[in-house]
């Protein structure tokens, strides 16, 4: 009968059960050597079950030769429970499990389990100790629970291709991060080809024990990863680091749930062809974006207290580096901080060291951003030692409080901000200015709405600000609630002799053309709420005067031509003629109010 089962082991998809190679799942005795004998009894294709028991399966290993050894392509269901009893950081250092085969599943409903220790040390990865290592492809772990991580979780070492991570909980038990930390939940060391990171879940172990980073594809490139339908509770850092191109994190939930998390949300570091989509974040910081091209920022929703939202930045030195091509797009990002228990900074902020071109921010929903800075903006992109060409930030939404700046361009050219709506109703700076661009060339500012509802502590003294900038093309926007700072302040930038035009801005929904009937007098009082200024000579507006009848054709002809007496500001302007004489009262004109 032995033979028999011995040989039906050498069959392939035959299975083996490592209580009848003599474990025993009490908690004293260790494990290790009756599970390696019923793997090495399998072939290729075997299954090995791991049954539950009362206690756990107990696995003494000082260093990685001395952990289960999966070097067969074998199924292995786990319902039972696995623990390590020594964990260090160190070379070879010991894992519970060493997967290096490929094409090997792990699965079930069982648990892979630390034994308390907390390990934040070694700046070295190839030294991270855990609780199962992957030294192989095409490897697939599903169901499982990892916890009392000492390290990480899953070690997936350099190299280790198509590696699936599914459908598994994931309970940390770090209490604080320590400088030069390595702790993780799932980690890809230096480079990896298709891992697939979905559907886990990472949990605080208690109410002060969680990860620091849950999911890290760490040191060189990783390509065509995909990180999906995650949801993380509790976290000390990102709930996802990762050097990755060619690849897609989306739809994963990261909340700080509990009282002693502070997560940081999702950071990509390095990268090309990357796609953020769909991400609900509700934590300390949102998406932190460094050194990336190609990518596109799609329907996350973000609330957040502290830093930016989203943050392309760059520090690079190479010209291969460019952030060009950038689309961040259908966000919602509400912040929540205030001054005193947080720093909101901005809502979206785009700031490449390198000169970087074509990047699109188009139809977010921003609210409380940019609130605790004056220098910071809910929308802020700005050149450092190279221009940013070919900018479009258009059909954004912002509102709620945010200091000085809703949308700040500096050191961009060829600008396009266009049908954007700001409206404030609170925040504390000393003006508001809601659109700001300077150091810019070729900037269109079209169709834009800009509404003040905080007029009792704050004045917008410039709605439209643009201090030195080139070929300006300024029409068409809308700016409600503007009160002049003084006299030399105006709502948009002035018409200039670079090129730069002012056309159909409005000051009020009231329209900037009219018509009117002469009174039988010598001046006429013509209510439009968009008029400007203090004098009809301050350069602030015009207003041009068209003739529509006979009658009114043959005034402007003579001695009584009718001009521009008085204005007053956001209310009226007075027509009169010019001898002081009395019209006859019939005489219909049109009238143009020019910025």
């Amino acid at each position: 009968m032995a033979l028999t089962k011995i040989h039906n082991r050498m069959i392939s998809g035959a299975s083996a059960n490592v209580q009848d190679f003599g474990a025993v799942g009490d908690g004293v005795t260790d494990d290790k050597p009756a599970i390696q004998l019923a793997i090495d009894s399998l072939i290729d294709g075997g299954v090995l079950y791991i049954p539950s028991t009362a206690s756990y399966y107990r696995i003494n290993a000082t260093s990685l030769s001395e952990a289960i050894t999966v070097n067969k392509q074998i199924t292995i269901v786990l319902d039972g429970e696995l623990r390590g009893t020594t964990f260090v950081n160190q070379v070879s250092p010991p894992f519970i499990m060493n997967v290096t085969a490929d094409n090997v599943v792990i699965k079930g409903n069982g648990t892979f389990k630390g034994d308390g220790t907390v390990i934040q040390t070694g700046s070295n990865n190839t030294y991270i100790t855990g609780l199962l290592r992957i030294d192989a492809s095409n490897v697939i772990i599903d169901g499982l629970n990892f916890i009392q991580s000492p390290q990480a979780a899953i070690f997936a070492n350099s190299g280790s291709n198509n590696v699936t991570v599914t459908n598994s909980i994931f309970k940390g038990y770090a209490t604080t991060i320590v400088g030069g930390t390595n702790y993780y939940q799932v980690f890809f060391n230096v480079t990896s080809y298709g891992a697939i990171v979905s559907h886990n879940r990472f949990l605080e172990y208690d109410a002060t024990h969680m990860a620091i980073q849950c999911i890290s594809f760490s040191g060189g490139e990783h390509d065509h990863a995909l990180i999906t339908e995650n949801y993380c509770r509790a976290a000390l850092d990102q709930f996802t680091y990762a050097n990755v191109i060619n690849s897609v994190v989306s739809n994963n939930i990261a909340v700080d749930g509990i009282a002693a998390s502070s997560l940081d949300g999702i950071k990509l570091n390095g990268g090309f062809k990357n796609a953020v989509i769909g991400n609900s974040i509700d934590a300390e910081g949102g998406l932190q974006l460094l050194n990336q091209r190609d990518i596109t920022v799609v329907g996350n929703k973000i609330n957040f207290s502290e830093g930016r939202a989203i943050y392309l930045y760059d520090n690079a030195s190479s010209s291969d580096k460019n952030m060009n091509n950038i689309v961040v797009s259908s966000n919602v990002i509400v912040g929540e901080g205030t001054a005193a228990t947080g720093d909101v900074l901005s809502g979206i902020t785009y700031i490449p060291v390198l000169a970087s071109s074509n990047v699109i921010i188009e139809g977010n929903v921003l609210h409380n951003c940019g609130k605790d800075r004056d220098t910071e903006a809910a929308i802020r992109c700005q050149g450092t030692t190279g221009a940013v060409t070919n900018l479009t930030i258009r059909d954004n939404q912002i509102t709620g409080d945010f200091n000085q700046y809703a949308i700040s361009v500096v050191d961009c050219d060829n600008v396009d901000l266009s049908d954007n709506k700001a409206i404030i109703s609170g925040g504390t700076p000393s003006q508001y200015r809601p659109i700001y661009a300077n150091n810019c060339d070729y900037i269109r500012i079209n169709g834009n709405y800009i509404k003040n509802e905080n007029t009792g502590t704050v004045e917008m003294d410039v709605a439209i600000y643009v201090p030195s900038a080139n070929y300006i093309i300024n029409t068409n926007n809308v700016v409600l609630n503007w009160l002049r700072a003084g006299p030399g302040n105006y709502p948009w930038p002035s018409s200039s002799s670079d090129g730069s035009t002012n056309h159909g801005n409005q000051l009020s929904t009231q329209s900037l053309n009219g018509t009117f009937t002469l009174d039988a007098a010598s001046t006429k009082v013509i209510a439009n709420t968009n008029i400007f200024g203090t004098s009809t000579t301050n350069g602030d507006c015009t207003v041009e005067l068209t003739p529509l009848n006979a009658s009114a054709a043959a005034l402007m002809g003579s001695s009584k031509r009718l001009y521009v007496s008085a204005v007053v500001e956001y209310a009226s302007f007075t027509v009169a003629t010019a001898d002081a004489s009395a019209a006859a009262g019939t005489e219909i004109f049109s009238y143009k109010i020019i910025e």
